[in-house]
């Protein structure tokens, strides 16, 4: 007995003309084929499976385009929304600081001395600074408002970006360590540095 076989496919169009067994073997393979061309691969499921997370953790305005998935089922994609406090990003998110003058910080001869050496960067001045309230003024540990308030008595700018400077002066140049601005010590690699590297003026 002859068997005809015609599958369509949109076009694409598959026609088989045969006996039973024939006819059998060839929509067998076909069945076969078009299972693995549309079977997702294991790349392709972990993408869809990475994209989404648990609901709990966005809501309906966060929600990311559908995503159909082979089953003919639609996904939703999702992303997670960012959520404020000191959990995530607690550190980053801290005010900024804003240096202060110190009115109770008194240092008789600091003028005098910071005027004879030659001093071109905010790196020597804060050296300086730190180096005179620790080892001249007895200041174990200083503040970071103290080396402010040395910038002020000398009439010297202050640098913009102060938190930046003293944080350049400690990570950079290891001349200071400090846990918070208010306890800093110069390091041993300061006081080298101050002896050694500071040029006085002729």
């Amino acid at each position: 007995m002859t068997v005809k076989l015609k599958i369509d496919l949109v076009n694409g169009v598959l026609e088989a003309e045969g006996d039973d067994a024939f006819v059998r073997s060839i929509h067998s393979e076909f069945r076969s084929y078009v299972g693995e061309f549309f079977k997702p691969s294991p790349r392709k499921s972990a993408a869809i499976l990475a994209s989404v997370e648990p609901a709990d953790t966005v809501g309906d305005d966060d929600a990311m385009p559908s995503e159909r998935s082979a089953g003919g089922e639609r996904k939703r994609g999702v992303r997670s929304r960012r959520r404020g406090g000191a959990s995530e990003g607690g550190a980053a998110r801290k005010a900024t600081y804003e240096p202060k003058v110190d009115p109770d910080l008194k240092l008789p001869g600091l003028t005098e001395l910071f005027q004879q050496y030659e001093l071109k960067t905010h790196k020597e001045k804060i050296l300086f600074f730190g180096h005179y309230l620790q080892n001249v003024a007895g200041k174990s540990p200083f503040s970071a408002n103290q080396i402010y308030t040395c910038y002020k008595i000398t009439k010297d700018r202050p640098p913009q970006a102060f938190a930046k400077a003293l944080n350049d002066a400690r990570s950079n140049y290891h001349f200071f360590k400090y846990e918070t601005l208010d306890e800093i010590s110069v390091t041993h690699l300061g006081d080298t540095h101050f002896d050694h590297d500071l040029k006085k003026k002729d």
